[in-house]
């Protein structure tokens, strides 16, 4: 049999490339990089998706339509380290450390963008607004101190730029998270009893997202206590309109939500003494094994299929989980250096770009 195919060729060569792009330019200081080195990466990777989309769609073999989305995939990755680079070489040694925290607050407004964006204000979660809102106080405070050791001039107010962004943008979230506490009083004691429901209900669905059927190791704790506290909170309302005089399905749905409070506080517990017996490098190598899952789950479910025909909500759990490992990685990165492990974030990184841009695509696709 002759597997010396074009496909394989083109793949190995696609392979051959990736390669040299990981051993000189993944997880490497920005500002000692070789742009010129990278442009030929760059045209090479072009130069083979070109040569795929030189075949008709008609007769072209689907491997190579999975090769053609793997290719504008990584010219894509390839191009955002190239502007990331040449801001690093204008900015400055501060720009390594800045850079991380604008990509986690671009992260954060893509959140913002999926689940709070046009939708209906009453059913928003608050818990997620809440981190949210904890999350870029953190990264403007970073910002802060990596601009005030930074030299002052060009650069500087280049990294000011992206702080009144995330002062901004801080603003408009608490500003909403005060519209949606005021439209949750709203409503008969039957219409509240039936928006308590559908909060519960999408807090079920963050756990069967997250944790259900998932490494205990690998599952960020914080996330399990915000939806207990949320549901938490769910449950005191119920029980408030139990006072009131509703009966009848309030009832039953709060009997669920207590026997899953207690289900997800066990698990809680039990996370936490699974992550106690392993160690740091362990750990690291576990997030990644979770990373990888979550890839092969988005290039079997999204790459080279029809936007219009893809599930939103599925590609938004993915991204939301793909964004917990990172931070978590983050998390450990702080305690422990590791130059595999920030390797590993900027690979994530790139992929969760990826997968926010589809998501922004799909969107425009069932538009």
């Amino acid at each position: 049999m002759n597997t010396n195919t074009p496909q394989k060729k083109l793949a190995e060569e696609l392979d051959r490339i990736a390669a040299r792009y990981e051993s000189q330019f993944a997880g490497m200081p920005r500002s000692s990089r070789n742009v010129d080195e990278l442009d030929t990466i760059i045209d090479e990777t072009k130069g083979i998706l070109a040569r795929i989309e030189s075949i008709p769609e008609a007769v072209r073999p689907p491997d190579l339509g999975e090769l053609a989305e793997t290719a504008r995939r990584n010219v894509a990755i390839y191009q955002r380290e190239r502007a990331l680079i040449l801001d690093a070489v204008r900015v400055g040694p501060a720009y390594e450390r800045f850079s991380i925290l604008a990509t986690s607050a671009n992260f954060v407004f893509a959140r913002y963008r999926r689940h709070f964006a046009g939708k209906s204000r009453v059913s928003r979660d608050l818990g997620l607004l809440d981190e949210m809102i904890e999350d870029l106080e953190s990264i403007e405070e970073a910002m802060q101190g990596v601009i005030a050791e930074a030299k002052k001039g060009t650069g500087a107010s280049e990294l000011a730029k992206d702080v009144k962004l995330v002062k901004s943008s801080l603003e408009m979230y608490r500003s909403e998270r005060t519209q949606i506490a005021k439209a949750r009083k709203d409503g008969t004691p039957e219409e509240r009893a039936s928006l308590m429901a559908q909060l519960a209900n999408d807090q079920f669905r963050i756990y069967a997202n997250h944790f259900s059927d998932k490494s205990r190791v690998t599952r960020r704790p914080a996330l399990l206590i915000r939806v207990i506290d949320q549901l938490g909170t769910i449950r005191e309302m119920m029980l408030g309109l139990k006072k009131g005089g509703l009966t009848g399905v309030n009832d039953d749905n709060l009997g669920i939500v207590e026997r899953n409070l207690e289900t997800y506080k066990k698990e809680l517990e039990e996370i936490r003494a699974a992550r106690k017996e392993v160690g740091f490098s362990d750990l690291l190598g576990l997030l990644g094994g979770a990373a990888n899952t979550v890839f092969e789950a988005y290039r079997a479910e999204f790459a080279g299929q029809d936007r219009k025909t893809r599930d939103l909500d599925r590609l938004s759990a993915l991204c939301d989980e793909l964004g917990d490992l990172r931070r978590q990685m983050i998390e450990v990165g702080r305690a422990h250096e590791s130059a595999s492990n920030d390797s590993n974030i900027d690979v994530i990184s790139a992929q969760l770009g990826g997968f926010e841009l589809e998501w922004d695509n799909i969107t425009l696709a069932k538009k």
